[in-house]
């Protein structure tokens, strides 16, 4: 076995826990988990790092990052929990067998993993928040993170709010701040530091913050 997975199996997968096929999430699906993977590496990850994957999904980045970490150091949340099933199965059919550790939440429950954090990355997950809710995650890290630690981001700029289904049955919003500004002053009000990254993305902004 290997720790990759065809789009014709993921599929398979999907459909089996009600999952509809979508071009982005399947077929952008290697693109997307190569982007995250490299985007963390040149920003510094190492295997003896602990990382905190916000929005983990079905783990298109824990295939890549979970073998490559130390054993145990990978932790993913996720408020879908279908998603979290899938993820499951795309371990086993991969052969993933190290350890790692998933939570189901919707609240930012970051201190029930009982870890502290050297990265963190939350790809296209600030996109469907409100302002509010992004300075609330933010500010439930600060108790998590290491010293220097760092939170990886995308973004989108603009304010033109578009409606879709999550997973084909959960409706959601992608939202935008007016423009990078607005993570500096969040960063300011916190305590934090701001840095918008040059690691180009196939479809949003990049964004680092520094704990």
């Amino acid at each position: 076995m290997t720790n990759e997975i065809s789009v014709e199996q993921l599929i398979d997968l999907s459909i089996e826990e009600n999952i509809l096929p979508d071009h982005k999430f399947h077929y952008r699906w290697h693109e997307l988990a190569e982007w995250q993977f490299d985007a963390l590496c040149r920003s510094g990850l190492e295997p003896g790092h602990r990382l905190l994957d916000i929005g983990c999904g079905p783990l298109r980045l824990g295939l890549r990052a979970i073998p490559y970490l130390e054993d145990g150091n990978y932790f993913g949340v996720e408020a879908f929990p279908p998603y979290i099933r899938l993820g499951q199965r795309v371990l086993r059919e991969c052969g993933v067998d190290k350890r790692s550790t998933i939570l189901q939440s919707t609240m930012f429950e970051f201190e029930k993993f009982k870890a502290t954090f050297h990265f963190a990355i939350a790809q296209s997950v600030f996109t469907h928040m409100s302002d509010d809710q992004v300075r609330h995650c933010v500010t439930k890290l600060q108790s998590v993170m290491e010293p220097g630690g760092r939170l990886l981001f995308t973004y989108i700029v603009g304010r033109d709010p578009s409606g879709f289904l999550y997973g084909g049955v959960q409706p959601m919003v992608r939202l935008g701040v007016p423009d990078a500004s607005w993570f500096d002053g969040l960063a300011s009000d916190l305590g934090l530091r701001f840095e918008c990254s040059e690691i180009p993305h196939p479809t949003q902004e990049v964004g680092l913050l520094i704990f």
